[in-house]
């Protein structure tokens, strides 16, 4: 048997995408084409073929993984996966190895799995896929205090309106010189992102935002859909809701909440039943999952965080 270890080529895009749809199906999990795969991974910034893996037995790829890496510290394990019929093989094992040395090389002290990987895919590992969970556990990864897992959350939408007490605070607002509006494919939305730390935003930002400014400045901003635009191999076939930001000198005034009301109150008022967003999970310690929560969307599916420090 002809056992290939290389880097990953274009043309065995179809067969990798071949992989995934077979590992990631059901529900929360999107059909994947070579197109999407293509525009999304291959094509992002800080995609490049010498960082990924592929296994070839008899000419055909039977597993392959992808690292992508967007600073000096830390790198991603983006995505990876075995034909099922020839995992328990160490296939996935010697992909797992042959990326960590790859980050050693890079100078990157720490290879993490989760939602903050550049053109991702997946959130993470799926919480209820205890055999992937237990494979990298004994590869030596860890789980992430205070930060366990990201999730989904579902809101509906229907006959949505805005609490009294937040259409007050937007009055208030609107005294002391902020403006709320809706705005299409805002310029300064990606140098607000950057500005505040959040450069996957950036790289690809919402079409739509309800923003909040001030003398003609972004203090914060929520993107949205109208309708399913797949930005992910996960979701579902409802407009998705986010992201969501605000100025890290403006937070603690209550924009934050105003934005979002007024956001999905837009969302309603155009049609939209339902939608939902991507954050922290049931065990999540950040702010973000409390507001969310309070504001009436709900955890539908989590997905694993997991990391290793290499030295």
């Amino acid at each position: 048997m002809k056992v290939e270890d290389r880097n990953m080529e274009k043309e065995d895009i179809a067969s990798i995408v071949e992989i995934l749809n077979a590992l990631f199906s059901g529900k929360w999990y999107r059909k994947i084409t070579p197109d999407f795969f293509r525009e999304k991974v291959i094509e992002n910034p800080y995609f490049s073929f010498k960082e990924t893996s592929v296994v070839i037995i008899e000419k055909k790829a039977v597993g392959f993984a992808v690292h992508i890496s967007k600073d000096k510290e830390i790198g991603y394990l983006h995505s990876l996966g075995v034909r099922k019929e020839y995992q328990n093989k160490g296939i996935g094992a010697k992909l797992l190895e042959r990326t960590e040395k790859i980050v050693k090389e890079k100078g990157e002290r720490e290879l993490q799995i989760n939602f903050s990987a550049p053109a991702k895919l997946y959130l993470g590992i799926d919480s209820e896929d205890k055999k992937t969970i237990d494979f990298f556990l004994h590869q030596g990864y860890k789980t992430r205090e205070g930060y366990y897992s990201e999730g989904i959350y579902v809101l509906s939408l229907k006959d949505y309106s805005i609490p009294e007490k937040i259409l007050q605070r937007e009055k208030d607002l609107e005294k002391e010189g902020y403006k709320i509006r809706l705005v299409e494919n805002d310029k300064r939305i990606p140098e607000f992102c950057r500005k505040n730390g959040e450069e996957n935003w950036a790289i690809s930002p919402p079409s739509l935002a309800t923003v909040m400014e001030k003398n003609g400045e972004v203090i914060g901003f929520c993107g949205y859909t109208l309708k399913d635009e797949k930005r992910m191999g996960i979701g579902e076939s409802i407009p998705e809701w986010g992201p969501f930001l605000v100025s890290t000198e403006q937070r603690g005034k209550g924009i934050g909440t105003v934005i979002i009301c007024c956001s999905l109150k837009e969302m309603s008022g155009k049609g939209c039943s339902s939608t939902f967003l991507e954050t922290g999970g049931s065990k999540s310690e950040g702010p973000g999952p409390r507001i969310y929560r309070k504001l009436g969307f709900r955890l539908v599916k989590e997905w694993v965080q997991m990391y290793k420090v290499l030295y």
